[in-house]
């Protein structure tokens, strides 16, 4: 409430106070409210509302309020005689609940009269609603006779304008009579500081300067995705077929020859049709030894003498041997451990390292990617020391995530996630090793990172608004 009167004493306008006082009540009394004015000499009621309806004296319960200065309070309006609709609540019925308040000083004409409805099914209005009511309407009273006072001396300064006739000197009578009107005359001195002109001028500078910069400054647009280090001169040994671990003839760190045998698998079918072709042999021998001109045997020697050797080929599938002359490294494989077609089982490093890292990345940035391109390599665990590099080769085929990762091979791709179609990139590490934190550390095959390569680059204005940019 003392919020609203405050509000009210700085309203010169009928219509802006009897929106603040509706807003109150609205808020806190009911859920519809209005406020009418009242003029004391003609008994008229009108609201400040466009498609009200003026209630002539005595008319409706808002006309009776007016007249006798007294309150009103229906649990039930259609319970008064009174009541009209039109005037007294446009917006609901009968069975509605009214509170009607006249405003007036002690003793002084009624200037106003705030309605508050309520629907059926609301609580009633109690005492203490009919206080507050009271309590707004006695505080609010001399602020609307304030406002009637300035309306009508408004009117009579209306009243009093010059004639069109009248001597004006240089001025139109019409602006005579604005001026006349105004209550505001202006300030008396009016200062002006001199640093606003210089603000001025330094807003316009940094404005041009902010066009400029977003104008010609230019931005890159990359394309990232997931990047493997990889240590050249590195032959990883699988195993061509499943089978168990009879036998690791090499250690890590052992120098080996091209052909020389490393691991030794144990196929339990082989064996078991080498056993049965030598059975099958010995006594198919005996068979010739005790009668050398039986053809049939001799056959049979001949034929078996071939699957046994057939079968002793297979036989050495499954020894591994080093494909390339270097030093045994990773050593993965164990005795007695069964191993499936694929399986990495070690690893042969020649003398030549040349770390180079292998990016995936978007498909559909392949046209867009080029040899000598920047690229940015940031490595797990180390977003201290970023790389930068250039692209050595772009593949010429977007590949899918299985073909990808199987380029890649099983030993670094297990656990890397790919969303869609890539296209595989590579570039040369200028050394075999990086700093981090002060301290040097060595590349090794496997390391995981994201690269990053600029694919192409266009102004920050244009990165704002597409539409500008150049086709």
């Amino acid at each position: 409430m003392l919020a609203t009167l405050r509000a009210l004493a700085t309203q010169r306008d009928p219509a802006a106070a009897a929106t603040i006082l509706r807003e109150l009540l609205f808020d806190h009394m009911g859920e519809r409210a209005r406020c009418l004015f009242h003029d004391s000499d003609s008994g008229t009621t009108w609201s400040t509302e466009g498609d009200a309806v003026d209630v002539p004296p005595g008319e409706g319960l808002v006309g009776t309020v007016a007249s006798t200065g007294l309150a009103r309070c229906l649990e039930r309006a259609g319970d008064d005689p009174r009541y009209r609709p039109v005037l007294d609540d446009p917006e609901g019925d009968v069975h509605c609940r009214l509170l009607l308040q006249p405003v007036s000083e002690p003793g002084g004409p009624v200037h106003a009269v705030l309605v508050v409805a309520r629907p059926p099914r609301a609580p009633a209005f109690d005492a203490t609603a009919r206080r507050r009511m009271a309590e707004l309407a006695r505080r609010a009273a001399p602020l609307l006779d304030r406002i009637a006072l300035e309306v009508e001396l408004e009117a009579n300064e209306l009243a009093a304008e010059p004639e069109p006739g009248l001597d004006t000197g240089p001025y139109r009578p019409e602006a005579m009579a604005a001026y006349a009107r105004r209550r505001d005359r202006g300030e008396v001195v009016r200062l002006e500081s001199p640093w606003i002109g210089w603000s001025y001028r330094l807003l316009v500078l940094l404005m041009a300067a902010s066009l400029a910069y977003v104008a010609l400054v230019r931005v890159g647009d990359y394309a990232a995705g997931p990047a493997v280090v990889r240590l050249g001169g590195r032959v990883e040994v699988t195993a061509v077929e499943g089978g168990s671990v009879v036998e690791i003839m090499a250690r890590s760190g052992d120098e080996v020859e091209p052909g020389q045998a490393l691991v030794r698998l144990h196929d339990a079918e082989n064996a078991a049709e080498l056993r049965r072709l030598e059975l099958e042999l010995e006594v198919e021998l005996r068979n010739l030894l005790r009668d050398p001109t039986d053809e049939a045997a001799r056959r049979a020697v001949t034929s078996l003498r071939g699957e046994q050797e057939r079968a002793a080929r297979q036989g050495q599938e499954h020894v591994l041997r080093s494909p390339v002359e270097g030093v045994v490294q990773d050593v993965r494989a164990r005795v007695g451990q069964a191993v499936h077609a694929g399986d990495v089982l070690l690893s042969v490093v020649g003398e030549q390292l040349e770390p180079q890292v292998v990016a995936l990345l978007p498909g559909d940035e392949r046209p867009r990617l080029y040899e000598r391109a920047p690229l940015r390599l940031e490595l797990d665990g180390y977003a201290d020391a970023p790389q930068a590099l250039w692209v050595d080769q772009v593949h010429a085929d977007v590949v899918s995530p299985a073909e990808a990762l199987r380029l890649l091979g099983p030993a670094v791709s297990e656990g890397l996630v790919l969303d869609g179609p890539v296209v595989l990139i590579r570039a040369r590490l200028p050394s075999a090793g990086f700093e981090s934190r002060g301290q040097h550390y060595g590349y090794h095959d496997g390391m995981r990172g994201r690269a990053e390569v600029r694919v192409r680059s266009t102004t920050i204005l244009e990165a704002l608004v597409p539409a500008l940019e150049r086709r």
